[in-house]
């Protein structure tokens, strides 16, 4: 039966970059891959489209939207392109979609942990570390990404500044006829032991936050247009205030 808590993933308290970076040293992956998220909430690990609604089966509903952003974005949309480039480039721009964003970089996913707290008054923000190396998660490229057995790791072509400037990976997600519902990835029996998650106190972010700035990760090299700019001269000006 599934659990309605995230005790069988482990949770570790980090509060500087060098106790973050231990935690996550692990072996350069040769058979998967380790990948990281950085969000303001604990757990939940879900895609937009079924977030609010994970009993929701809404892969009839998705497949109608993105044949509709063909139609009706067909100016920004090559006809060549695959749904799978096609479900990427509608994340990208704000569509409900069953793709979950994550990176290989652990800094970045760091950094939009610490990012993402400046916004919200909670006491921790979360980075999770999920590594596939011993999972089978290599979508069937030849099949659409509705039509994965089970949730699957996506490497997206790097033709995208931001994807490539983040390290970008997805998880595409599957409704379970089995349970009846999309599984949240730090629920879902098969994965969840490979999950980690990490607890980054909201005292800790400014200290945390610095210390990437000094390693050149932020907004600016995380965004490589101009809302990166916009967003680190926000950070350089307005930080105090946004924190306090």
């Amino acid at each position: 039966m599934l659990q309605d808590d995230i005790s069988d993933i482990r949770t570790r308290i980090t509060c500087t970059l060098i106790e973050f970076l231990e935690s996550v040293n692990v072996d350069k992956p040769t058979n998967g891959a380790v990948i990281y998220r950085g969000q303001s909430r604990s757990g939940n690990l879900l895609p937009s489209i079924a977030r609010h609604m994970p009993n929701w089966n809404s892969t009839r509903i998705e497949q109608q939207m993105i044949s509709k952003l063909r139609e009706v974005g067909a100016p920004h949309i090559s006809a060549k392109e695959s749904d799978w480039e096609v479900l990427v480039k509608a994340q990208h721009y704000g569509l409900k979609t069953r793709l979950l964003d994550w990176t290989s970089n652990p800094l970045a996913a760091l950094w939009f942990a610490c990012n993402s707290v400046l916004s919200h008054n909670r006491a921790y923000t979360y980075v999770y570390m999920l590594d596939t190396r011993n999972l089978d998660m290599q979508p069937d490229l030849a099949l659409g990404p509705w039509d994965q057995e089970k949730t699957r790791v996506y490497r997206p072509v790097r033709n995208n500044p931001r994807i490539i400037a983040q390290n970008g990976y997805f998880t595409v997600h599957q409704f379970s006829d089995a349970y009846g519902r999309f599984l949240s990835l730090d629920h879902s029996p098969e994965v969840g032991a490979n999950v980690t998650e990490f607890k980054v106190p909201r005292e800790c972010v400014r200290a945390i936050m610095a210390s990437l700035s000094y390693l050149g990760i932020g907004a600016a090299s995380l965004y490589p247009d101009l809302q990166g700019v916009c967003n680190a001269i926000n950070q350089q000006f307005l930080y105090d205030l946004d924190l306090e």
